[in-house]
C-alpha cells in the first residue's frame, strides 16, 4: 500500500424485529438486487445479529 487510507462502503439493510410477510421479503430482495446493479455493496443483517458480525464475515471474505 502506497500510505493511503482505503475506505470503502457498504449499505446494509436491517431487518424489522416484527415477523415479515412474502411481500415485505421480496420488497428486501428487490431493493438487494437494485443495490447489486448499481454496483454497491450491500449485506442484510437480521434485527437480532450485530454489526460486528458484518465486518468479522468481510474480513474473512477479504483474506480468501
Amino acid at each position: 500500500m502506497d500510505g493511503h487510507a482505503l475506505i470503502q462502503t457498504l449499505a446494509v439493510v436491517i431487518g424489522s424485529p416484527v415477523e415479515t410477510d412474502e411481500r415485505d421479503r421480496a420488497r428486501r430482495h428487490a431493493l438487494l438486487g437494485e443495490l447489486a446493479v448499481a454496483g454497491i455493496p450491500s449485506a442484510y443483517l437480521s434485527h437480532d445479529a450485530r454489526v460486528e458480525d458484518l465486518f468479522r464475515e468481510s474480513a474473512v471474505a477479504t483474506a480468501s
